[in-house]
């Protein structure tokens, strides 16, 4: 946090909140549908990347910013 008269200025990055990307990565690409796939995600915390869910059934495709 910085200070600078009646101002204040703070910083946040979410990559410095705790988060298991390994989990999050192993338990979507062995999920077995769509639930599986989202619940592995809400364990990963680091931004800016895009996984893709598709089903073989039905063609599915479905893009997620994480």
């Amino acid at each position: 946090m910085r200070s600078q008269g009646n101002d204040i200025l703070t910083f946040k990055w979410t990559g410095y909140e705790f988060s298991d990307e390994i989990d999050a990565f192993i338990i979507s690409i062995t999920a077995h549908n769509w639930n599986e796939f989202q619940n592995a995600l809400k364990t990963y915390g680091t931004p800016a990347l895009n996984f893709v869910y598709a089903e073989q059934q039905e063609t599915l495709l479905t893009i997620l910013q994480v």
